[in-house]
């Protein structure tokens, strides 16, 4: 019978990125990945910032990279603003041709798993597969309305007539029709004449009704002046904005099943932005240096990571309390507004996830963009003691300057 020394249960980013790491650092190891569907990766495209990772990981993820550009911007209703700094993205197709070449032989596609077990998983053809880690990487759970917002999105990549004119990203276009929650066009340019155009809300409910949405992007796309030639590809998703930490931290990698969760499902990601590339690349850099694959150690160094991701996260859940309970859906996209006018590099380390204790006291410094009483209440994090938090520890709950137990 043979038994892995690890088995990866979805084939996304998390799974891929380790699995990069684990071929060069660990080739000893006996790995297997498995994926429902029929291609690594879904349907997705993942961006970043030059910032949101160490020059040295951009060399290893240089193969994955489709696109790269030398800034961005973004459109409000009071401003436009153009930020220099690379920024990248990765398409879904070149991210399973690279896992392909590069894991093809430990890959099996096409195989749904029925049940996962800490000694292995079941398939859902009853036949079992054992292993000494088992690693859960399918996406997020379920999300608890009651504490979570949602990022719902359609994207059209569409070649044009006509040259559309973009050399760069616009990450945020808000001055359209706000509706849904706070919502922005996200522009990708791909060549002269292909690009993404993708619709994205912070909303409260999570379905997506593809009629109206597909009608918003067609008017867009005419009110820009382009005529579209065709379309080549669609992509719709919607993650869930948590609001508390309880929710963030749904399933903790200490909860004893003997189960080990990673990306999404383990809610390494950037609250707010939802970008999760960054926690990717850091928790594949961290699990790479282990030279014990057994399911104590890595549970262990999983946890350690969680709790030093989460002294930062914390203040990101603060500011989707405001999004989502302290301001009007009409009105979200003010905090947004007033974030973009800060300093560049406190955007670029809140992207990343990595803001400082200053950063966090110039976000709340000034009049928020909401009112002061609903801003106060947005202190409060329900899944935690309201008393504790509003007591001596307020401002290095929030503000944390080190990475706490």
């Amino acid at each position: 019978m043979k038994k892995y020394d690890a088995i990866f249960v979805g084939c996304g980013l998390a799974s891929g990125l380790l699995g990069l790491r684990l071929k060069r650092s660990r080739p000893e190891l006996s790995v297997l990945f498995l994926e429902s569907e029929d291609r690594w990766g879904g349907n997705h495209t993942w961006s970043f910032h030059q910032t949101d990772i160490l020059p040295q990981d951009q060399v290893w993820m240089k193969n994955l990279i489709s696109k790269e550009w030398s800034g961005h911007s973004v459109r409000f209703p009071a401003f436009t603003r153009g930020l220099s700094g690379s920024y990248f993205s990765i398409r879904s197709e070149q991210f399973d041709k690279v896992m392909r070449e590069e894991l093809g032989a430990s890959t099996r596609l096409s195989t749904p798993v029925a049940e996962l077990r800490k000694d292995g998983v079941v398939l859902a053809d009853g036949s079992h597969l054992y292993a000494k880690v088992v690693l859960d990487a399918r996406g997020a759970f379920r999300p608890n309305r009651e504490f979570s917002g949602y990022q719902k999105f359609v994207g059209w990549e569409v070649r044009l007539k006509n040259p559309h004119g973009l050399r760069n990203p616009v990450l945020m276009d808000v001055t359209v029709e706000q509706k849904d929650g706070f919502r922005f066009i996200y522009l990708l340019p791909w060549t002269n004449e292909t690009l993404l155009v993708e619709d994205t809300r912070y909303s409260s409910s999570p379905e997506i009704d593809r009629e109206e949405f597909d009608a918003d992007i067609t008017a867009y796309i005419r009110n820009r002046g382009w005529e579209i030639a065709e379309v080549l590809r669609n992509e719709e998703g919607c993650l869930a904005i948590p609001l508390t930490e309880g929710e963030l931290r749904r399933q903790p990698n200490e909860d004893g099943s003997g189960l080990l969760r990673i990306g999404v499902r383990a809610g390494l990601y950037q609250p707010t932005t939802g970008y999760s590339l960054p926690y990717a690349v850091r928790l594949a850099n961290r699990l790479a240096t282990i030279r014990t694959w057994e399911t104590s150690v890595l549970a262990q160094t999983l946890v350690q990571f969680e709790r030093e991701q989460l002294a930062f996260q914390r203040f990101s859940l603060f500011l989707n309390r405001m999004l989502f309970w302290g301001a009007a859906p009409s009105d979200r996209y003010k905090i947004l507004q007033r974030f973009y006018g800060l300093s560049q590099k406190l955007i670029e380390r809140f992207y990343s996830g990595v803001t400082t204790k200053p950063d966090r006291a110039r976000i709340l410094l000034g009049k928020p963009p909401i009112p002061v009483k609903k801003a106060w209440d947005c202190l409060l994090d329900p899944s935690r003691d309201s008393k504790r938090i509003l007591g001596n520890r307020l401002l290095s709950t929030l503000l944390p300057s080190e990475v706490r137990a």
